[in-house]
């Protein structure tokens, strides 16, 4: 089974087939787990976050009730990493963790704004600067259109 990525929000509804594909099992497990996660078991839509985070606690149930019995090592293990890679899901749809994808991404086209945006001062201010005679009116100018210019672009990083 192929699992896809979604960018989620922090409530975000999915269906059966959705949960499936976002954690990577069939949908019967789905079904299990909301069962048992309690209130969503035969719902059209999930409630994504709540059932990862469920998924974490029984998980870590689970662990601690292997620790109890010996020769489970191989199992604590496997279930520690499924553990680990659900509270990264938690994080992911908390929006406390993104993508390398996502924030290259996002750097790319940040910093080709900023190029765009500074690379059309000089054809802007061109004209204006040439008629100032002072050297300190000029400097001053740019100084002015520049931190005019870094403000713009910092703020479409809120």
């Amino acid at each position: 089974m192929k699992q896809r990525s979604f960018l989620v929000s922090a409530n975000t509804k999915l269906s059966l087939h959705e949960l499936a594909e976002v954690f990577n099992v069939t949908t019967t497990t789905i079904k299990n787990w909301a069962g048992k996660a309690g209130g969503q078991a035969g719902k059209k839509v999930y409630d994504l976050k709540d059932l990862a985070r469920w998924r974490v606690r029984d998980l870590e149930a689970t662990i601690e009730r292997l620790k109890l019995e010996s020769g489970n090592s191989a199992k604590i293990r496997k279930y520690e990493a499924e553990a680990r890679l659900a509270e990264l899901k938690v994080a992911e749809l908390e929006r406390s963790l993104v993508g390398v994808a996502e924030v290259r991404q996002e750097w790319t086209d940040s910093v080709a704004r900023a190029k765009n945006k500074l690379l059309g001062l000089p054809d802007r201010l061109a004209l204006e600067v040439s008629q100032l005679s002072e050297p300190k009116a000029v400097r001053d100018r740019l100084m002015e259109v520049i931190v005019e210019a870094l403000e713009e672009l910092s703020n479409g990083l809120e």
